[in-house]
């Protein structure tokens, strides 16, 4: 049986450069997708972001903004050039040492953390109910009086060319 590659020997064979950071990324991108499928429905993400991963070079495609989190997790490994996912590093906030790998990990599952709770705090128009649509009284279309722009126009005694122009007034 031919064993398939998931692309993951890339984090043993390399370290972080320019050339593979993108590639990183996107697979810890996913990796942290993946386990947080099993807590919260994130699995159309998950797909959004491996159809990104495999049509991104396709001319004409537009990328969803599942990929974001592969970006997110490459611009984090930007700071890391030149060293080893598995070398340490030191959270700033916490002061707590974790190799680059799990730290990047944590980033992509806090951005993930937010869209959950924008998901949850916020509600799209369609799923609105017809009761709680947003709406605006509209008033009623009034009919303009114009009997005393008529009397006045007739008591100038105009002519044919000079009524027409006053219509434009």
């Amino acid at each position: 049986m031919v064993e398939r590659k998931k692309g993951f020997e890339i984090f043993i064979e390399d370290n972080i450069s320019e050339h593979n950071v993108m590639r990183m990324g996107e697979l810890l991108a996913l990796n942290a997708l993946r386990v947080m499928c099993r807590y919260e429905n994130f699995h159309g993400m998950y797909a959004d972001i491996v159809r990104d991963i495999q049509y991104k070079d396709l001319e004409g495609y537009i990328l969803t903004d599942s990929y974001d989190l592969a970006q997110e997790a490459a611009m984090f490994l930007c700071g890391y050039i030149g060293k080893n996912v598995y070398d340490t590093c030191i959270e700033t906030k916490s002061g707590k040492t974790y190799t680059i790998r799990r730290l990047c990990s944590k980033v992509v599952c806090h951005k993930i953390y937010e869209i959950l709770k924008i998901r949850k705090n916020t509600e799209r128009a369609e799923d609105l109910h017809k009761s709680r649509e947003p709406y605006v009284l509209l008033e009623e279309k009034k009919e303009t009086d114009y009997t005393k722009y008529d009397e006045i126009l007739s008591k100038l005694n105009l002519t044919k060319e000079e009524k027409e122009m006053s219509l434009f007034w």
